[in-house]
């Protein structure tokens, strides 16, 4: 193996008393003040005199761009740098220098106290997810949420001196995971329940689990005479709300427009937002309390758009079988090809089939319910109230119909048992009767009852009471299912960014159960900036004659496409209907049947269009109907939202790979391969680099690193981060040194990005290199005939983190360093971290892996690359950037 020495020098020079400028000789106005500071009274006394552990916090701390502290001794004075100082609050920078920290954060404390007091009574370290404070912020004590991790930091007797503590704010996916949970729990809710009064008991239910979002509020239906009045509310709603208008809410102003609007009410903010479906007229406004710990901000507002958007769809969804007119409705005549759902004859019947339990304690009655309606309905009888509960148990019906006066558990005991349970609380259940007093029907009905048959009744009564209760039952089951469907289908198509998917997740979800086939076109800008139509389809069975022929018609057809995409209407035709359109036409021959299409709007532009085909399409303003609308919608922001991520994901991946080199150097003795591998689709382009500079006195300097971060700024700062390093690499030759003044770079340029770098200085004439490592991963030593090996090198401190100057010597440094010979035939292998963790696997079994993979002879560095990739699985798109840099002595 080659030789190995470890240049880091664990010692670091103690300031004598009267130093304390150099020891805060850092830029910023929190440097300023300490050396300004008057340190009586502090508890480890002069700066001189504090402990090594503690200096070198306080370097780290004022060094860095993240909010870090160090609290000293019991009373755990405070000691922070710049960034700390936002979350400080509207205080004086420096007013807090030395104070306790539970007199300078009084309002923290209860959430924090714990978490400090024990780290430093017992000396180990802490750590605290997603604390909530409330936090003095622009004269409103704003909600915010922290992550916490603090470090016992010992004197040289091994005593707790004090923490050194750092935090990272967390407050957006804190709250956006929040207000996600609502959203997915009033989808789930909403499902469940078919009348309105119920829907907005249900949607109050779960506003009330969420009072740091929705603190309180009041939903308004239209009454009969398209009055505003409020239905139902949550949390500490005023008294005044029962009078919107006149309370300083301006509801009737909400009900005429479709943007939410805000108004304060003298000590209230609030946002009231009209319910609706589409573009159909508001049956009601939503009425919420803005958080008086949050700013409302463009994602707070789009919070409360989709709460009203779910609530408004689930409530107009029951208003068109309730016997309430809905406001701005007027009657339409259906087009010829268009359908209405009306009740056919019973073998048509979508409740045909349905199963039906009667108890009913006179066995002629039973006889009689049987027969009128065996025809129509799977029934069975019993005849006791305790012999339908166990019948219930054991394999639950559609519709019960049972009889008031039975012995043991009645019809109205039976009917409470039921309603008292949460799997049958929503069962249709008549009771019949031979009391006919209103004041009988009403108890009934009161009770829970969805219907009250008073005997004796016809059998055309009966049967039409069950069907029309089995009918109702069917279509909120429907309705209830599609709600599920579209917010299954909303997060399926939000989980992707990539177009190939979002076109698999739409296919999916409507072939074959609503179509028998679908083409999806998108309209999408080329390279040279102009629209093009590319088509995607999808069928049952892809090998089949009609798949082939449907390919065709994708091929064929982009011209008629892009004719089609020029106008923004909803086509529905039947195969027999004759049409100017060349669309639906064209793709007719496919097999007998109807074809609809729908276009594709997002964000005021036409995205593309759908086209769907089947025997016979669901009518537009049916339920199936109005699912494939919204379906459409969504998959128009999903696509769009694909289009705008691509197009960012080449413009990144384009500025990454210009800014990595061209080619690698050619050097006598000495071969070099590199392999760059972005990150996955649905992932941001990440900041990962490798790099050779021409050194002077013929050596080669060579890094590799990964800027910590994804997307444009974080290649941006790779590119800048890399240039600096190649200047510096010419100027100073110890790779310590280089580092040092990157490191110093980087803060004098203000920029906040961390970064990770194992930089070298190879000698090819005596095969001598030189490394030093900025938090890298460990490179790896090849040589013939020996067991591959991790270089000795420690692991150093981040660019961006690090805060010391290197003043021409590496005595003090942040940064590990090492120095190494490398024989003929031995290569090093540097790379990032996406090499082991492109699994997301265990890091100790990864490394473990990549070992086995080292463990062999190789031909080339190419050969070198290209079987590690192959070992370790990782190719273009896994789930982080991969790089790798190779140098193999001749």
């Amino acid at each position: 193996m080659g030789e190995v020495t470890n240049d880091r020098q664990n010692e670091r020079h103690v300031p004598l008393p009267g130093e304390t400028a150099g020891l805060f000789g850092h830029s910023g106005e929190l440097a300023r003040l300490l050396v300004a500071h008057d340190w009586t009274g502090f508890p480890l006394g002069a700066p001189e005199r504090w402990p090594e552990s503690v200096r070198n916090a306080v370097e780290v701390c004022l060094g860095s761009r993240s909010p870090m502290a160090v609290l000293c001794g019991p009373e755990l004075a405070l000691i922070y740098n710049d960034a700390y100082v936002s979350l400080l609050g509207p205080t004086p920078p420096g007013s807090s220098l030395g104070e306790p920290f539970r007199q300078c954060w009084p309002e923290t404390w209860p959430a924090v106290g714990h978490l400090l007091t024990t780290a430093f009574q017992q000396g180990e370290s802490g750590y605290s997810e997603d604390l909530r404070l409330y936090l003095e912020r622009d004269g409103f004590r704003e909600e915010r949420y922290l992550i916490a991790s603090v470090a016992p930091l010992r004197d040289d007797a091994g005593n707790v001196a004090g923490l050194f503590c750092g935090l990272t704010e967390n407050t957006r996916r804190v709250v956006a995971e929040r207000r996600l949970a609502t959203l997915s729990s009033l989808a789930t809710s909403l499902g469940t329940v078919g009348d309105r009064i119920r829907i907005c008991a249900a949607a109050t239910d779960v506003f009330g689990k969420n009072l740091a979002d929705l603190p309180f509020g009041v939903i308004y239906l239209l009454d009969n005479d398209c009055q505003p009045r409020p239905t139902s509310s949550w949390g500490a709603a005023p008294e005044h709300a029962t009078e919107p208008d006149s309370s300083g809410w301006p509801v009737a102003r909400a009900l005429t427009g479709r943007e939410p609007i805000t108004a304060h009410d003298g000590e209230h903010r609030v946002i009231l937002l009209p319910l609706a479906s589409g573009p159909d007229a508001p049956i009601g406004v939503l009425a919420c309390a803005v958080s008086s710990r949050q700013q409302l901000t463009g994602d707070y507002q789009g919070f409360f758009r989709l709460v009203a958007q779910h609530l408004g769809t689930a409530l107009a969804s029951a208003w068109a079988p309730e016997s309430v007119p809905r406001p701005g409705s007027v009657p339409t005549t259906a087009p010829a090809t268009e359908r209405a759902i009306v009740p056919g004859s019973m073998g048509s019947d979508e409740t045909f089939g349905a199963r039906v339990l009667v108890a009913d304690d006179d066995a002629d009655a039973r006889e009689y319910l049987r027969r009128e309606l065996s025809p129509y309905w799977a029934v069975e009888t019993v005849p006791d109230g305790k012999a339908a509960l166990a019948s219930i148990h054991k394999s639950p019906p559609e519709l019960v119909l049972a009889d008031v006066w039975m012995p043991g558990l009645d019809g109205f005991k039976l009917l409470s048992t039921l309603r008292g349970a949460e799997a049958t609380a929503d069962l249709p259940v008549i009771l019949l009767s031979a009391r006919g007093s209103k004041d009988a029907t009403v108890e009934g009905l009161e009770a829970g009852a969805d219907d009250y048959l008073v005997k004796p009744f016809t059998a055309a009564e009966l049967v039409a009471r069950v069907r029309t209760h089995l009918s109702t039952l069917r279509l909120r089951q429907r309705l209830t299912h599609r709600l599920r469907e579209l917010a299954d289908a909303s997060h399926a198509l939000t989980t992707s960014l990539n177009t190939e998917e979002i076109c698999q997740v739409v296919a999916d979800l409507v072939v074959p159960e609503r179509a028998w086939w679908c083409v999806i076109w998108l309209v999408r800008d080329d390279e040279d900036g102009q629209p093009r139509i590319t088509g995607h389809y999808a069928v049952p069975e892809p090998d089949s004659e009609d798949a082939r022929r449907l390919r065709s018609v994708v091929r064929r057809h982009g011209e008629l496409a892009a004719r089609l995409l020029g106008a923004d209407t909803v086509l529905y035709s039947g195969s027999s209907a004759p049409t100017t359109e060349p669309w639906p036409g064209e793709l007719l021959p496919l097999r007998d049947g109807e074809t609809a299409t729908l276009p594709m709007m997002a964000r005021r532009r036409l995205v593309g269009a759908i086209t769907f085909g089947a025997p016979r399409l669901p009518d537009r303003d049916s339920p199936d109907g109005a699912y494939l609308r919204e379906l459409a919608k969504r998959a128009a922001l999903a696509f769009d939202n694909a289009a705008l991520y691509e197009a960012e994901q080449r413009i990144t991946l384009g500025l990454q790979r210009s800014l990595l080199p061209a080619r690698l150097p050619s050097v006598p003795g000495l071969r070099f391969a590199a392999r760059y591998l972005p990150g996955e689709r649905g992932a941001r382009v990440g900041g990962d680099w490798y790099d050779t500079v021409d050194l002077p006195d013929q050596r080669v300097g060579l890094s590799v690193g990964d800027v910590v971060g994804q997307g444009i700024a974080a290649a941006a700062s790779m590119g800048q981060l890399r240039t600096a390093l190649r200047s510096y690499a010419v100027e100073d030759g110890h790779p310590v040194h280089v580092l040092g003044k990157v490191d110093a770079f980087l803060q004098q340029a203000g920029d906040t990005a961390f970064a990770t770098c194992l930089y070298g200085a190879y000698d090819p004439a005596s095969g001598r290199l030189w490394l030093a490592n900025a938090g890298h991963l460990t490179p790896w030593l090849l040589i013939p005939g020996q067991p591959p090996t991790g270089v000795e090198i420690g692991a150093g401190v981040p660019l961006g983190g690090a805060s010391a100057l290197l003043d021409g010597s590496t005595r003090g440094s942040p940064f590990a360093s090492c120095e190494l010979t490398l024989p003929p035939g031995g290569a090093l292998l540097l790379h990032t971290d996406g090499l082991v963790e492109a699994h997301r696997r265990d890091l100790d079994e990864e490394l473990a892996r990549l070992r086995t993979a080292l463990d062999q002879r190789f031909s080339s560095p190419d050969d070198v690359c290209d079987q590690v990739l192959s070992a370790m699985a990782v190719d273009e798109y896994g789930n982080d950037d991969t790089t790798l840099l190779v140098l193999m002595r001749e």
